[in-house]
């Protein structure tokens, strides 16, 4: 058993002494004197919130307010962009609203949000996958990573001391295997979404009016 010093100042009678220590043991191991790898997490800190604990219905809500409003407001970008790379000529806004004429207004403004719907009707529900299995990979990659390092097999017990210092590298790493999982997921609907949508922003009026 290891021993615990607390200071006087700390520590003002007996029954102050009885919780301090009761915390401290309790979240320091676990049943069998094993290490509990969660224990810094249970110690209250603010800044390591895990997945679990979030409330994702808050989340998925405005997160999918404001991207929906940024994708509408940068979409009229992305198609100049789209016609300028395949080499198709870009209606021009009107300098002025109030010189020209509603009709002229409505149909080039239009343009400028071709394939909007598809973007707006996929992108939402491809970032909740992405950031569901960021967040939940991570978090589970890194609490087995952390288990193994600080209670290892039997078999690999000898290494302990080597084992111990890969523990700044658990962070990174789970981060690193959980954006690649979260990208695969994702990109398996990105990738369909962004051929129908530019498709549409490179047709001319004719041909999009008869998709």
């Amino acid at each position: 058993n290891e021993d615990i010093f607390l200071s006087s100042s700390q520590i003002h009678d007996e029954s102050d002494f009885t919780i301090e220590y009761s915390k401290m043991t309790s979240i320091s191991t676990t049943g069998g004197g094993r290490v509990d790898p969660n224990a810094e997490r249970r110690l209250g800190n603010p800044s390591d919130t895990k997945w679990s604990e979030i409330d994702k219905t808050r989340l998925y809500l405005i997160g999918t307010g404001l991207y929906s409003f940024l994708t509408v407001a940068l979409h009229p970008l992305t198609v100049i962009k789209i016609r300028k790379q395949v080499g198709v000529t870009t209606p021009e806004l009107p300098t002025s609203i109030i010189s020209s004429s509603e009709s002229v207004i409505k149909s080039n403004i239009h343009q400028y949000y071709r394939g909007l719907g598809v973007v707006i009707s996929l992108a939402i529900p491809t970032r909740i996958i992405y950031i569901s299995v960021l967040e939940s990979s991570r978090e589970r990659i890194e609490s087995n990573a952390r288990e193994i390092i600080l209670n290892p097999p039997a078999s690999i017990a000898k290494y302990n001391n080597q084992l111990q210092s890969l523990l700044p590298f658990v962070t990174p790493f789970s981060g690193g295997v959980a954006g690649g999982l979260a990208a695969v997921s994702s990109q398996m609907i990105v990738v369909p979404m962004d051929v129908i949508s530019q498709k549409q922003m490179v047709m001319n009026d004719s041909t999009y009016k008869h998709r």
